[in-house]
């Protein structure tokens, strides 16, 4: 309980909300989960009993930080209250889908905002790449260079990754979500596309093998009814042959006879 009294002291009476970037120590589950907190109370939650209800105790405040930075709650001196986007996230069910109401809000918030002009400008963009960028402008998370990018990385992924802003590719670079999902849908067409055309060449080549088997049966049967015309016409020549061979043998005889 002294924690809890402890970080509603530390609130304040009052307090600005910060530039539009991730804490590095703030998940979205940890904002989540407490803003899904305060929505079960029917008007406003006293910060000590929101600390306490929420179990994050000291760590409050950052996370508040981050849930008021997207207008998730508002607070007024000591007390936190649902917002109407608050609301909204609390009626969803499916994580994934909580964090997509985020979306929009995140392509404008930092480190995600950096990643995704670097990404418009070069097709895909490194930790690395985006921490120099940052840098630049300002903006560390920690003074260590190596623990600054995995902190970019840890936000980039826990965020932008999971509000289907980005993706991330086999080299472990990002990409833009929206662009993934063009490339694979054309991808996609083209080997709808491809499955199509051998589809078609199939059915040609059967149509074409059963013109070519109807054009033989006819040439063969064709050849038949020749050949069984000339055996027959052969047939009916060698009978009268043999008739007349025959007459011809008994023609002595008969003129005996007569």
């Amino acid at each position: 309980m002294a924690d809890s009294l402890q970080a509603a002291e530390n609130l304040g009476l009052t307090r600005a909300v910060p530039s539009m970037m991730l804490l590095g120590n703030v998940s979205a589950e940890q904002v989540v989960g407490l803003v899904e907190t305060v929505g079960g109370h029917a008007s406003s939650i006293d910060a000590a009993h929101l600390a306490e209800e929420s179990r994050e105790g000291a760590d409050l405040l950052p996370i508040l930080t981050v849930a008021e930075m997207f207008g998730l709650v508002k607070t007024q001196k000591e007390n936190v209250a649902i917002t109407e986007l608050g609301l909204k996230l609390c009626e969803i069910s499916n994580y994934r889908d909580k964090l997509l109401l985020l979306r929009d809000a995140l392509a404008k918030t930092e480190p995600c905002k950096t990643a995704l002009v670097l990404i418009s400008n070069q097709g895909t963009a490194s930790v690395h790449q985006i921490a120099n960028a940052l840098q630049k402008q300002g903006m560390l998370w920690n003074q260590n260079h190596e623990i600054n990018e995995s902190t970019i990385r840890s936000l980039l992924v826990d965020w932008g990754v999971q509000a289907d802003l980005l993706r991330r590719n086999k080299r472990g670079e990002f990409q833009n979500f929206s662009q993934t999902r063009q490339v694979r849908a054309s991808e996609a067409n083209v080997r709808s596309e491809g499955a199509k055309a051998t589809f078609r060449a199939k059915m040609e080549a059967r149509a074409a093998a059963r013109h070519t088997f109807r054009k033989s049966k006819s040439a063969a049967r064709k050849k038949y009814e020749e050949a069984r015309r000339a055996a027959w016409k052969n047939y009916r020549d060698d009978i009268a042959a043999a008739k007349r061979v025959y007459k011809e043998a008994l023609a002595p005889a008969s003129k005996k006879n007569a």
